[in-house]
């Protein structure tokens, strides 16, 4: 007999096997995805091993339950997701799921009467429930449930149990494909009744429109032009006059995006030196690896464009990821208008059906332009020539939850593996990235200047310390910033303000005894949402009514304490009460469409000032807009991680960039309490290097990425003291490989501790932090982490995640 050994697409490690059916043998091999029986329910996973057994095994296997029409894994695919899984502690079903079409399987079960069942009803005549039941199934043929509990009660299912186990029904599967675009109804005549006259008069005027017709009609024109319900239709349907049917419709992947023109710009010399050193190992098929540091402004989208063509003049194919949907509409925009339908878009806001069109395209070969977030990495693209990753530095190509992994790493083994130049490009690059070009690991590009020699923005820094002790604690937007708002909407320029902290008030508090409010799922402040009028926990989304007296003491004090982007929106709207403000954060794009949507309304002058969270620093280009105002930059130097400067400095540095890209110049205002800090001071000057030499001596001294590599691992429990227990026995675990890899000098386990935010959706946590000093021991070292998780059967999401800092 043949056994299957399967990773399952959940938080698991272990393999499952399960036995091959001899209808099935055909169709199974390794890397297809497979649907099996586990529990009482049905899962799906992928087969990374088949073996031949004669042996009697002492437990019986289940068998495979259905195969999906999808090719299985390519050989690359598979390795590289099992890569992936080991260097990130991530389950390897879950990492390999990221190279498949992800289409959605549904299972529905589909009962149908049996001869036992058949014989049983004809001969009684009792009226009990179950064989109401029955007398249905046997009505209907092959029954689904979803129609059985349409037409009974919830004591369907104890009547199912009785009859399957008493054998008068049986019970198969049916499996079908999620969010399948079916396209528009349509009717069509079939034949004219013998007994016209006897019809009703909206049946006739049905037939007569259809007839009149002499062709399939949709069913809304139908409806619309008749003015008549879907019952009489139905009617004609079931006499069999007429049909109705889906016509599938091909999905134009495009419909709602608009080419954004472009001047024919021609390179100016530092793109074009650029340009010549990375298409030079497009031709040569040589795997190198490039970071391009631009400043904002310095054209690098323009190099990029150029690149993609060369690839397409060469027969090739190019992969180019930006690190939010945010970016998509504009870049997406400029792409539609350079390359059209060769082009294809992958996001997370993409439905079921445009998903599937897209991987159709790209597949057909019709796409080999792919845009896209980082999932658009896991395309099976044909040919690549290139795979470009535009702001490098951006935390969004690290996915968080399982499967956990950073594009960037995995963008380096697939050009390893294809012989491609891989192009990192940024205005502010990472840490890490730019002390890899020391090294020569990655070759260093650079661009300085802005095109057409446009002056970087300049930068003016309000210390709001002054600005308190002037003005009082009510105090949002100092007076200088609210003077150049004035001065700047008045001239018939546009104006940006970040805040990166969305909702009214994120503190709710009693002034009289100092309690704050907070979630009860959660140990951290609801912030309160005044749109809404209730108080949301931006963690786990629970949600309550602001109270009008304290829980605690009953006094009246309740105060709001804090700004978010909602509560400046309603300050600035009754100063500047003559100009269009909105807002753009989570909040307001939630709904599909409305971040195109603003953006649009930006662009085309509709909206004077944006006020946003940092979704609005991210790449965009607005000529128009000649003033951008910070007006908190403290907030990420609060947080206490390694990277908290580094971070402060991109976020400033990349929404300082905004102003200025027309020909108009533009200035920047950042308030802060700590003007003096080394993140702000060279954000001010544009000085990357400056602030990169003192950030790396700082990482050097303690041994921070890039002069190692960090793993946290978060344990969570309902209870504190077992998420404790469980840190503890971790950390044991933990000892005893660093033991047996002899890497004690090398390998520092730090913890546990309680952590930072020490309470999540109802979960304690705990933390644990490990420092690899010798990078070489990484993979040795994680693999047996993984080795461990498979041997005790650890289920990840309930009490494990992992973190990669490299």
């Amino acid at each position: 007999m043949k056994v299957a050994e399967v990773f399952l697409i959940l938080p698991l490690f272990k393999k499952y096997s399960y036995l091959i059916p001899e209808h099935l043998r055909s169709k199974i091999k390794r890397g297809q995805l497979v649907i099996v029986p586990l529990k009482n329910k049905l899962e799906r996973g992928f087969v990374v091993e088949i073996k031949e057994t004669s042996e009697s095994l002492p437990y019986k296997l289940k068998e495979i339950a259905y195969v999906p029409e999808i090719k299985p894994l390519k050989e690359n695919m598979i390795k590289l997701g099992l890569e992936i899984s080991r260097f990130f502690i991530t389950p390897p079903g879950m990492a390999l799921n990221l190279f498949s079409q992800k289409i959605p399987m549904g299972f529905s079960h589909i009962f149908k009467i049996t001869p036992k069942g058949r014989e049983i009803l004809e001969k009684s005549k009792k009226s009990k429930f179950e064989f109401k039941v029955l007398s249905f199934i046997e009505k209907n043929g092959e029954t689904p449930l979803s129609k059985l509990e349409k037409n009974f009660s919830g004591a369907v299912y104890s009547a199912i149990k009785k009859l399957l186990r008493e054998n008068l029904i049986e019970r198969n599967t049916l499996f079908y494909k999620k969010g399948e675009r079916r396209g528009k109804k349509y009717c069509e005549l079939l034949k004219l009744p013998e007994n016209y006259e006897k019809i009703s008069e909206k049946q006739k005027k049905i037939l007569e429109q259809l007839l009149n017709v002499g062709a399939p009609v949709p069913l809304s024109f139908l409806q619309n032009t008749l003015k008549v319900s879907i019952s009489p239709i139905n009617t004609l349907q079931k006499k069999g006059y007429i049909k109705i049917f889906h016509n599938r419709e091909e999905i134009s992947p495009f419909s709602n995006l608009r080419p954004i023109k472009q001047e024919k710009l021609k390179m100016n010399e530092a793109q074009r030196k650029v340009f010549e050193r990375v298409v030079r190992k497009i031709k040569e098929n040589r795997g190198e690896k490039f970071l391009l540091f631009g400043v904002t402004g310095s054209g690098k989208t323009l190099v990029y464009i150029k690149l993609i063509e060369e690839c397409l003049k060469l027969g090739k194919s190019a992969i180019m990821l930006v690190p939010e949907i945010s970016l998509t509409p504009q870049m997406a925009g400029k792409f539609y208008f350079h390359f059209g339908e060769k082009m294809a878009l992958f996001h997370s806001m993409l439905s079921e059906s445009e998903r599937r069109e897209m991987y159709e395209r790209v597949k057909n070969g019709k796409a080999k332009v792919i845009l896209g977030t980082r999932s658009a990495l896991f395309m099976d693209v044909k040919d690549p020539g290139i795979i470009i990753i535009d702001e490098e530095h951006d935390s969004s190509y690290i996915q968080e939850n399982a499967p956990n992994y950073n594009a960037i790493w995995v963008a380096e083994k697939i050009c390893e593996e294809k012989n491609i130049p891989l192009l990192l490009g940024s205005a502010t690059p990472s840490i890490t990235s730019f002390f890899r070009t020391k090294s020569g690991d990655l070759k260093l590009l650079e661009m300085r200047e802005r095109v057409e020699k446009r002056k970087l923005p300049e930068v003016e820094i309000i210390d709001m310390s002054r600005e308190f002790e002037k003005y009082g604690r009510g105090i949002i937007v100092s007076g200088k910033l609210k003077n150049s708002i004035r001065e700047t909407l008045e001239r018939g320029e546009q104006v940006i303000l970040l805040l990166n902290r969305r909702g009214f008030a994120p503190i709710v508090l009693c002034r009289k005894c100092g309690y704050v409010v907070t979630c009860k799922n959660c140990n951290i402040s609801m912030t309160f949402h005044k749109r809404e009028n209730r108080m949301i926990c931006h963690y786990c989304g629970y949600f309550k009514e602001k109270p009008d007296v304290c829980p605690q003491c009953g006094s009246k004090y309740i105060y709001l304490w804090g700004i978010g982007t909602e509560k400046v929106e309603e300050s600035l709207k009754r100063v500047f009460n003559n100009f269009k403000i909105a807002r753009f954060d989570r909040d307001t794009t939630r709904k599909k469409g409305s971040m195109e949507k603003i953006l649009k309304d930006f662009k085309n002058k509709r909206i004077d000032l944006l006020i946003g969270t940092q979704m609005i620093a991210k790449g965009h280009d607005f000529p128009n807009v000649t003033l951008v105002g910070v007006l908190s930059a403290d907030m990420m130097l609060k947080i206490p991680f390694f990277d908290s400067s580094e971070k402060t400095f991109q976020l400033l540095t990349q929404v300082a960039g905004r102003s200025g890209r027309g020909k108009k110049g533009g200035r920047v205002i950042i308030q802060t309490y700590y003007p003096d800090h080394y993140a702000i001071k060279f954000s001010r000057s544009h000085d990357y290097i400056s602030f990169y030499e003192r950030e790396i001596e700082y990482r050097k001294k303690l041994f921070y990425p890039p002069f190692s590599n960090l793993i946290q691992i978060s344990i969570y429990h309902k209870k504190k003291t077992t998420s404790l227990k469980l840190a503890e026995k971790t950390v044991n675990m933990l000892e005893n490989i660093v033991e047996d890899l002899e890497g004690e000098d090398f390998i520092r386990i730090l913890g546990p501790v309680e952590s930072e935010r020490d309470k999540i959706k109802n979960m304690y946590i705990h933390t644990v932090l490990i420092r690899i000093l010798k990078k070489e021991l990484h993979t040795k070292f994680t693999t047996k982490i993984v080795e461990e998780i498979m041997k005790r059967d650890i289920t990840l999401s309930k009490n494990l995640r992992f973190e990669t800092f490299f």
